[in-house]
């Protein structure tokens, strides 16, 4: 009984705990990633203003204040797991509607579920903690 003890003990403290870290940074690293390369972004894109780059953080932060509304009440409905699932493929979709972006709007427009997928990888691990302490 001792050794199934320290295995559940060595797989919450080697996995658990460093994959939910991971989890909650993927969104603050979607958005810091880029802000180094937003110039060269509106110039490979054709933003028609220099300051239209910033209308992608505004974006991917709208789809953040959204998201929480959304995940934060799914997670409680259908449960923590299936959020976390749902929240890692919409951001997945994003990521992938943001990179295939020939231009300026459909980057905007992949960088919307980016932001709501953001906020599930941001909410739903701080939910977990919370269930558990």
């Amino acid at each position: 009984m001792v050794s199934q003890d320290l295995f559940y003990y060595w797989l919450f403290k080697v996995e658990f705990v460093p994959m939910l870290v991971l989890v909650n940074a993927v969104g603050a690293l979607s958005i810091d990633g880029m802000l180094p390369d937003l110039s060269i972004i509106a110039q490979e894109l054709g933003a028609k203003h220099e300051n239209d780059t910033q209308l992608l953080i505004l974006v991917m932060l709208v789809g953040f204040s959204g998201g929480h509304l959304f995940f934060g009440l799914l997670s409680d409905m259908v449960g923590r797991k299936w959020a976390i699932y749902a929240g890692i493929n919409t951001f997945i979709v994003g990521c992938v509607m943001s990179y295939r972006a020939t231009n300026f709007q459909a980057m905007l427009f992949g960088r919307l579920p980016q932001g709501l997928g953001g906020a599930s990888l941001g909410d739903v691990p701080l939910a977990i903690v919370r269930d558990l302490y």
